[in-house]
């Protein structure tokens, strides 16, 4: 919905990173950062928002403060959970429409059909298990970075990659 602006720059950005993040933004002074908490060392306290708004022409509100209402800042489980929801419920509104339009009636054999969708669990799989919570039509957040969980991966015999998401100094396999 949201296009380039008449000067050419955007008129909104989304980000979408991993966590922990600073996603209130009642909180101004971590929103938009990696978080303390990191296991990313060198990413801890990285102010990601700022920059990005000011390379796409939206830079701060002049006092300092972030805009939050033109940059959408969440996890990267998050924000795609958002973005699917938002997409079913868009689908959802044009089949609901097209019925009205065309005077059908709800389906008798499935009453789901004609219900709002107002959740969706979106779970996706990397260095961990993220899942993405949309509850009644909104995002989730809480105390923690929200996954389902890490799986670590015992590397192969011979397997010399230093890049796996725990370092060798503290992989559960020894190195």
């Amino acid at each position: 919905r949201h296009l380039p602006s008449d000067n050419g720059k955007y008129s909104a950005v989304g980000i979408a990173t991993f966590g922990p993040a600073g996603v209130n933004p009642t909180r101004t002074k971590d929103y938009g950062t990696i978080l303390a908490g990191s296991p990313k060392r060198e990413w801890r306290g990285v102010d990601l928002l700022t920059p990005i708004a000011r390379a796409c022409g939206l830079g701060d509100d002049g006092g300092g403060g972030k805009r939050v209402a033109v940059v959408g800042f969440d996890t990267d489980v998050n924000a795609p959970a958002l973005a699917e929801f938002r997409h079913r419920r868009y689908l959802q509104e044009q089949q609901q429409q097209q019925k009205r339009r065309t005077r059908q009636s709800p389906s008798p054999d499935n009453n789901n059909d004609d219900k709002p969708l107002t959740s969706l669990s979106y779970v996706t799989i990397g260095t961990g298990v993220g899942v993405g919570l949309v509850l009644n039509s909104q995002p989730i957040h809480g105390l923690l970075h929200p996954e389902g969980g890490h799986v670590a991966i015992r590397p192969l015999e011979g397997d010399a990659f230093a890049g796996y998401s725990w370092g060798a100094e503290r992989s559960p396999y020894g190195g």
